[in-house]
């Protein structure tokens, strides 16, 4: 495979991982239209405009049919390969943030690596989940992966909590969700970067 082909579907990868596992989704009506009032350009009122209005049924099929064509491509591009290389990367960053956090804390190294363990498990699963869902489609699969990363989030939640307290445990989270910002951030980056070479 080219370089830039595969440079180009791990940053999708990537960037739709982040997507899915922060659940944020893309509208799927954004063509729903009704009538637009009166709209002031200079000087001038310009008279109402009645836009046709769309089926917002129809427009979500349409919407994610080419959702499903998107998730059926970047499926055909995870290789088992490719699938390792993104864990790997993804983990390298996991454990480079946590530590710093893990000393913020004042954890024991006993403490930190179990809940190093619990975080790694909750990220490997919900990375699988995304992996999945890429397989079984956006129409099928964008529900089951957000159930899924859910509840690996709540599950991760309630073993952390016992083991830090609750007061650590916020502290966590915090990081987590800045964390988790930055990281969709430098992904919208790389893809804007892929678009523009």
């Amino acid at each position: 495979m080219k370089k830039p082909l595969f440079s180009a579907l791990v940053a999708l990868a990537i960037f739709a991982a982040v997507i899915l596992l922060t659940g944020k989704h893309v509208p799927t009506n954004p063509l729903d239209t009704g009538s637009a009032s009166q709209v002031t350009h200079g000087h001038r009122n310009m008279e109402e405009v009645t836009l046709p209005k769309t089926d917002p049924g129809e427009n979500r099929r349409i919407a994610n049919e080419k959702y499903d064509e998107l998730y059926s491509k970047i499926a055909a591009g995870m290789t088992p390969e490719t699938r390792d290389l993104i864990w790997r990367a993804g983990q390298r960053r996991t454990v480079s943030l946590y530590k710093d956090v893990f000393d913020s804390l004042n954890l024991d190294l006993e403490t930190a690596n179990q809940a190093m363990e619990i975080i790694l498990e909750r990220e490997k699963k919900k990375l699988e989940a995304a992996f999945q869902g890429y397989e079984d489609g956006y129409t099928k699969g964008s529900k089951k992966h957000a159930e899924t990363s859910q509840m690996e989030s709540y599950l991760a939640e309630a073993q952390l909590r016992k083991l830090l307290g609750d007061r650590r445990y916020e502290d966590l989270a915090k990081a987590e969700v800045g964390h988790k910002a930055r990281v969709a951030t430098e992904a919208q980056k790389i893809v804007r970067k892929l678009n523009n070479d």
